[in-house]
């Protein structure tokens, strides 16, 4: 199901409509559940195929976070189904748009609840861990420090004014806007990069003409959702924490240390689906 069709839901709606959860967390928890949704689906692709030590290990770090932000998202859609549910029933004027809503946040919410049921499944086939309690409704992110130094070991600084974040301490600078479609999650895309550990400004990788799908079971969390929004011909930096790269657990062989915090200066050459 396309997000963009639920916004419209949230802005037609008062806000008291919406006492028990905000509509920041309504709509977070309906983005994360589908694209969730898109990658557990991409997993159940694979089951029986080969797989690389790679995609093991990226497996075997993503499914219990799939599966715990799984059991999460659907707490809080069913909250906001529960009280969109209460207000038709109070005011009966407004029940046919709002059980329309609620019956789009129904069906995601289900969505979230067989995810987390097959991210559970397949997790200890990948060496992950038992899943975990989910976590209370997701609260407002204290904004990370990035600093103000200038004269780090990068090529260009990170305190620009025109980095913004964009959620999970991930931080994005458009050097330049590009032209056409805006990639969103699940597209194939070709691009260039040059990637360097923030640290110390080494580049440990490069690529002058990459293909991938855009999404967090095919690259680091933090890559995937910071190419979101970038058009053709747009040149962007992506400034991402370890929690969104690789964590304490790089791949074998690269010289990327545990626990780095990486920077991606990226320009797309073309969506190809």
């Amino acid at each position: 199901m396309d997000a963009n069709r639920f916004y419209p839901s949230l802005d037609a709606l008062e806000p008291r409509t919406v006492p028990s959860v905000t509509p920041e967390q309504v709509v977070g928890a309906f983005v994360r559940a589908e694209q969730n949704t898109m990658n557990i689906r991409e997993v159940a692709a694979t089951v029986g195929k080969p797989r690389t030590q790679q995609q093991i290990q990226l497996y075997a770090r993503q499914l219990p976070v799939i599966a715990a932000d799984s059991r999460a998202d659907a707490a809080v859609l069913d909250q906001f189904r529960a009280d969109l549910l209460a207000r038709a029933a109070a005011r009966p004027a407004e029940a046919p748009t709002l059980l329309k809503y609620a019956g789009v946040v129904g069906a995601v919410q289900f969505d979230a609840i067989v995810t987390a049921a097959y991210a559970e499944l397949f997790g200890p086939g990948f060496g992950a861990p038992p899943p975990v309690p989910p976590p209370p409704p997701p609260v407002t992110p204290t904004p990370v420090d990035f600093g103000t130094d200038t004269a780090g070991p990068l090529p260009f600084p990170l305190n620009d004014p025109g980095f913004r974040n964009i959620g999970n301490g991930v931080r994005v600078q458009d050097v330049t806007t590009g032209t056409g479609d805006p990639v969103a999650i699940g597209n194939n895309v070709t691009l260039s990069y040059t990637g360097y550990v923030r640290a110390t400004g080494a580049v440990f990788d490069s690529n002058p003409a990459f293909t991938t799908n855009v999404s967090t079971m095919a690259l680091i969390p933090g890559f995937a959702n910071g190419l979101v929004g970038l058009r053709e011909g747009g040149q962007r930096r992506i400034d991402i924490p370890a929690a969104q790269a690789y964590g304490a657990n790089p791949p074998a062989g690269s010289s990327i240390p545990p626990n780095a915090d990486l920077v991606f200066d990226v320009t797309l050459t073309s969506i190809n689906s």
